[in-house]
């Protein structure tokens, strides 16, 4: 029972509320400095001439299209909101490279985000001539996940072939609104209550097999 926003609108800037699943994230990335578990990344193999200028230009009208593509997160009076920003620097950077440097870069970890400035996505171009490119898409789950890339492969496709991107997709802020009056309405009281009784006894330990001790501290590695 997903909330329904009605006909709202939002500002091309502004602060609200972080979503119930942003808070989480939050508090994860929070408890381990500088991670990049929570990356997303994307790499396209591009094969002939690339307009870097037309690329730029793409970008930053998806950045506009997409409003958490300008977000930041911010901590104000012990609660998590997020900061739609009208303008946000260029995400796009080109980079003149070699195979060998191309390889270790496309093989290197990704850096980590500050959630605290905005842009949370990183758009980096590595050219190896002038017919030989990797477009690699980097960002933060905090602001989307797969299917999020996926829009935003779809958007850049149609963009950048000229095409209509169409209506602008519903901001996220307004999404969490509905979802916090859903809540203070005692919309979700039914499916708490339901899963309260149902996880509410104690739970049988689960057992899984392992062939190798766990790190100590936990990573995300392998």
């Amino acid at each position: 029972r997903w909330p329904q926003p009605g006909a709202m609108t939002s500002s091309a800037s502004g602060t609200s509320p972080a979503s119930p699943a942003q808070r989480r994230m939050y508090a994860v990335c929070a408890l381990q400095d500088d991670t990049t578990a929570y990356n997303l990344a994307v790499t396209h193999r591009v094969d002939g001439r690339l307009d870097f200028d037309r690329l730029r230009t793409v970008f930053a009208t998806l950045v506009q299209r997409h409003e958490q593509l300008r977000t930041s997160f911010h901590l104000e009076c012990g609660s998590l909101v997020q900061r739609v920003h009208a303008e946000v620097p260029d995400v796009v950077t080109v980079r003149r490279v070699t195979a060998e440097q191309a390889l270790a870069r496309l093989e290197a970890e990704p850096a980590p985000f500050d959630l605290a400035q905005a842009p949370l996505i990183r758009v980096e171009v590595l050219t190896i001539t002038d017919d030989e490119h990797h477009l690699c898409v980097d960002m933060h789950h905090i602001i989307g996940d797969q299917q999020s890339l996926a829009i935003l492969s779809d958007d850049l496709a149609t963009a950048l072939a000229g095409g209509d991107l169409g209506p602008a997709p519903l901001p996220y802020a307004d999404y969490v609104a509905a979802l916090e009056r859903s809540q203070a309405a005692g919309r979700f009281d039914e499916d708490v209550a339901f899963f309260t009784d149902l996880l509410g006894d104690d739970l049988p330990r689960l057992e899984l097999p392992v062939d190798t001790t766990p790190a100590d501290p936990a990573t995300f590695a392998g």
